[in-house]
């Protein structure tokens, strides 16, 4: 978090299993006001082999996407039909890297999720690597037509998907 907490202009955050705390709800909401980029990638229900982790995650995604925070959910169809992120056999895309991005500078690599239970539960570890060049092949490893951005209706406040080429998917 103190880590996170040096950004001056973007964080991009890289997750299959997010869970934010109140507190980080409230750091990523702070660093929006403050005029940063904050991006989170993560699974959608349809390609998370732990539901239950996206349903704690679901409950605090109003209140990310109200504060700002760009939310982008991996298509399991779409990563399969690009041959991108998690394309093993028949099995469909599902993500489960974990990263961070720091003004495209610094990168977090390791096992640790963005969330309490891997901070304070789990032996988890990573390194934090000052390194521009790694920062841009993580950037270049994203596939953006493999994900759904969320955002929510203007008038009904639903949270909706939207794939990169502008159109909407079912919510």
């Amino acid at each position: 978090v103190r880590w996170l907490n040096t950004a001056r202009r973007q964080i991009k955050m890289v997750s299959p299993y997010f869970i934010p705390s109140d507190v980080s709800v409230e750091m990523l909401a702070h660093a929006t006001r403050s005029g940063l980029d904050v991006v989170l990638i993560t699974n959608s229900l349809a390609s998370t082999d732990e539901p239950f982790v996206y349903f704690a995650y679901w409950s605090r995604l109003k209140t990310l996407l109200k504060a700002g925070v760009r939310v982008e959910e991996l298509s399991p169809s779409h990563s399969v039909e690009r041959h991108r992120l998690g394309l093993f056999g028949q099995r469909q895309g599902a993500l489960h890297m974990k990263n961070a991005v720091v003004d495209d500078r610094e990168v977090f690599l390791g096992s640790m999720n963005l969330g309490p239970r891997s901070a304070k539960l789990n032996t988890e570890m990573g390194l934090i690597i000052d390194s521009p060049e790694m920062a841009a092949q993580l950037n270049a490893f994203a596939d953006d037509g493999s994900w759904y951005r969320l955002r929510l209706a203007p008038i009904t406040d639903v949270i909706e998907r939207v794939r990169n080429d502008g159109s909407r998917k079912d919510t």
